[in-house]
């Protein structure tokens, strides 16, 4: 039996290797699909984040360092006893969907991975005894949003501008590098996305990061409000300070539902403490430390039931009604796939399927952690469930706990491991972003470090009781927001979130008999058996991301010369176009183009003779992972481009090939289908300028079919009925007449977002149909968005 396992240096050594790999995942991105998402040969992306192998490298790292934490500190409650066989359960589901030879796909393992890693990462910081302890991970998990908010701060008056200015200089370039066609709805909407000036570091997206400021408002509050008898001293001025930062940035990032789960998580804890001062035999009882944790999950789901009760017109605010569609097509899914749901990345397909009328958006998750396990996992779903359950009720116990802690103060000697963590995640933050550093960039990394450090500082001479109330308090906001974000469930949040809450809980874990380390080891065995076999395709991935960089390098030269070429034709800049011309010709080992037009047509033959490279690395990629959509969709545009130019029939039916490949292997995709409609569609284009009518009208039957059969499985997406009504138009008007009835039936259905709506060219179209030559229709302006046949 191990004496006080959590005080042993072991455990604080490994949890600061866990600390440090969290924080490695928080302060970068993460790209599961490098180099590719555009196409290099006119728009190369530099890779300046983690991808599925450097990121699955992280959470192993954090996984391990979890593991090894729970087989050194036994259970001492039955609730520790049991939730790390509900991880395990979880787990398994989690590793059927990753093993391809149980019929798995490559896409679910990295998710599942940073799931399972989370997940484990909670279970060790909730077993955190020591008041040293968790103060030393406290000081980490708050100190790591100093540079959180430096970032933030870089992308509002930095990082914004820039890229706003460069997608008012060429809008049309950015939607054909993605693929989509301009004033398409997903065009409209990434514009609409992208104009929007917020803070969201790391994360992509204000609403995750949201969840920290939130979080860390609360929890500096706690410490400020409890450390008021102290004011002169620097303790409650950086408190204070990082208070009013957190509070800024939170407002900054513009999240309503951040600024709630902020008030309610403060609720709680003075609900606590103002029961426990008034009626303290109600707070002793545990079913009232079970509702206050509880409340955290609960209030949140109740608010998206009552605004889902009022109905979408009932009011203006529609974002909790938006978050109820989420909500009901996830348990549609989960009604459909109840034993091991549709895989951690399988929601998204299942969602279109399941998805109310009214909700405009194909969402990858329901932005709700508890309803986003049960789509995904099934059953492992209702066992990760049931875990933080049984957290939440320790929470509750916790916060409770945390106000009868004795009033110590002895700063624990742990600010040098401390820095040493935050210069690793500075220092490896550097060297993935260096493809891309700037000085601003750097500047916002060391002045993080030295914000981090500073906060450490303070939160270590601070008394055992704050620091437990405040982790709980965190804890609490945290819990709470994930009931309506992705915070939990995104790759590069989730265990810095599960960690925030398990520390939380810790409180309520330090007091009561040492149990035997058995049936734990046993359960540490079992969660390691599921990460191994998670982790199984590591290699695979590995293999196929050094294809996919392969083919970049191979186009890199070409895209930098073409973004280079297009920069200086529009700024009509002489000694620009003059340099890269002779760029140009160093691809191709000849004399400079004499004008813009040689320029074009000379990096058009450097990309001929370049993409056989590329195709074939591309071949290889998609040999290794044959269900990735994208890797198929990449290698089907490099041929589709090459057939088109040179009029290679060989070269357009490999791009059928390949698109139809991804049919066949994903042929609940709706995603498969439409670009197997798109190539299709191309292929009877190339026909028709070749003269070949009978092609032609062969390819139209086909590329008409695809698309139907994206219809299908996404059923309320407007722009797909469109797509198919404009093939059909003058070739079966029956048909065409039918699909613009349908078009214009779902364009009514965007009316809470009409971004998602039709363009008024072929709204306009749509209406001709139906109204047919007799009746002319009224502009697209003139009549409300709403309208139906």
């Amino acid at each position: 039996m191990t004496s006080e396992p959590a005080s042993d240096n072991r455990s604080l050594v490994l949890l600061g290797v866990m600390l440090a790999a969290i924080g490695v995942r928080s302060l970068t991105g993460v790209e599961t699909f490098p180099h590719w998402h555009a196409d290099p040969f006119t728009a190369p992306a530099l890779t300046t984040t983690l991808t599925s192998t450097t990121g699955m490298l992280a959470d192993l790292v954090i996984a391990a360092s979890a593991l090894i934490v729970l087989w050194l500190n036994g259970a001492r409650s039955r609730v520790e006893a049991i939730a790390p066989w509900l991880v395990a359960v979880a787990g398994l589901v989690i590793a059927l969907h990753a093993l391809t030879a149980f019929g798995g796909t490559l896409d679910d393992a990295p998710r599942g991975v940073s799931w399972l890693a989370a997940a484990l990462a909670g279970l060790a910081a909730s077993r955190v005894r020591s008041a040293p302890s968790r103060a030393f991970a406290l000081a980490i998990c708050l100190g790591l949003f100093a540079p959180m908010l430096l970032k933030g701060m870089a992308q509002v008056f930095i990082e914004h501008p820039a890229l706003v200015e460069s997608y008012r200089r060429d809008p049309a370039s950015f939607a054909q590098s993605k693929g989509w066609t301009p004033g398409s709805a997903a065009a409209r909407q990434f514009e609409r996305r992208l104009l929007q000036s917020e803070m969201s570091a790391w994360f992509a997206l204000s609403n995750v990061f949201a969840s920290f400021a939130a979080a860390a408002v609360v929890a500096f509050g706690v410490m400020t409000v409890r450390s008021l008898s102290r004011w002169r001293s620097p303790v409650f001025t950086i408190t204070a300070l990082a208070t009013l930062a957190s509070a800024a940035a939170l407002f900054a990032s513009h999240s309503k539902g951040g600024v709630g789960a902020a008030l309610l998580g403060g609720g709680l804890v003075i609900t606590g403490l103002l029961v426990r001062r008034v009626a303290p035999r109600v707070a002793a009882r545990k079913w009232f430390t079970a509702a206050l944790g509880l409340a955290a999950i609960a209030l949140p789901l109740l608010a998206i039931g009552a605004r889902a009760a009022i109905g979408p017109d009932g009011m203006g605010e529609l974002s909790l009604m938006v978050r109820a569609f989420y909500l009901e097509g996830a348990v549609r899914v989960f009604a459909e796939h109840p034993l091991i749901g549709v895989g951690p990345e399988g929601f998204q397909s299942a969602y279109a399927l399941a998805k109310p009328p009214l909700a405009t958006e194909t969402v990858t998750s329901p932005h709700s952690v508890l309803f986003d396990w049960l789509a995904t996992l099934g059953l492992g779903g209702v066992a990760l469930s049931a875990a933080l359950g049984l957290g939440a009720i320790a929470l509750g116990r916790a916060v409770l706990a945390s106000f009868d802690r004795a009033e110590t103060s002895s700063p624990p000697p742990l600010l040098k491991p401390i820095a040493l963590i935050g210069a690793i995640t500075v220092l490896l933050g550097l060297l993935i972003e260096r493809p891309a550093l700037t000085p601003e960039l750097a500047l916002v990394r060391f002045a993080g470090f030295g914000a981090m450090v500073a906060a450490a500082w303070a939160i270590l001479r601070l008394n055992a009781a704050v620091i437990a109330l405040a982790a709980a308090a965190a804890a609490l906001v945290l819990l709470a927001h994930a009931q309506i974000e992705m915070t939990p469930t995104r790759m590069t949040s989730a265990a810095l979130c599960f960690t925030m809450i398990g520390l939380g809980v810790s409180p309520a874990a330090s007091a009561g008999p040492h149990n035997s380390d058995r049936p734990m080891r046993v359960a540490t065995l079992a969660l390691t058996a599921t990460v191994i076999a998670s982790a199984l395709a590591f290699a695979p991935i590995a293999a196929w991301e050094r294809k996919l960089s392969e083919a970049e390098a191979v186009a890199r030269p070409v895209g930098m010369s073409a973004m280079l070429l297009r920069d200086a034709a529009q700024r009509n800049d002489q000694a620009a176009l003059n340099a890269v011309a002779t760029e140009i010709a160093a691809l191709s080992n000849t004399t400079p183009p004499r004008d813009l037009r040689a320029a074009i047509d000379l990096l058009e033959r450097a990309r001929r003779r370049r993409s056989d490279d590329a195709i074939e690395a591309l071949r290889k990629a998609v040999e290794i992972r044959p269900d990735h959509l994208g890797t198929r969709e990449a290698l089907s545009r490099l041929l589709l481009h090459r057939a088109l130019l040179a009029g290679s029939p060989q070269d357009l039916n490999a791009a059928i090939e390949v698109a139809e490949g991804g049919a066949t292997e994903r042929p609940n995709a709706s995603a498969a289908w439409q670009w197997l409609g798109v190539v299709r569609e191309a292929a009877m284009d190339a026909h028709q300028a070749s003269g070949a009518q009978t092609k032609a009208s062969e390819a139209r039957a086909e590329a008409v079919a695809a698309f139907e059969r994206a219809a299908a499985l996404d059923p309320s997406s407007p722009s797909l009925a469109a797509r198919i009504m404009r093939l059909l138009d003058g070739y079966d008007e029956d048909a065409a007449v039918r699909w613009a009835t349908e078009a214009i039936r779902l364009h009514g259905l965007t009316r809470l977002d009409p971004t998602a709506g039709l363009p008024d060219e072929d709204l306009r179209l749509a209406r001709r149909l139906v109204d047919g030559p007799a009746h002319p229709s009224a502009p697209a302006d003139e009549t409300p968005n709403e309208r139906t046949p």
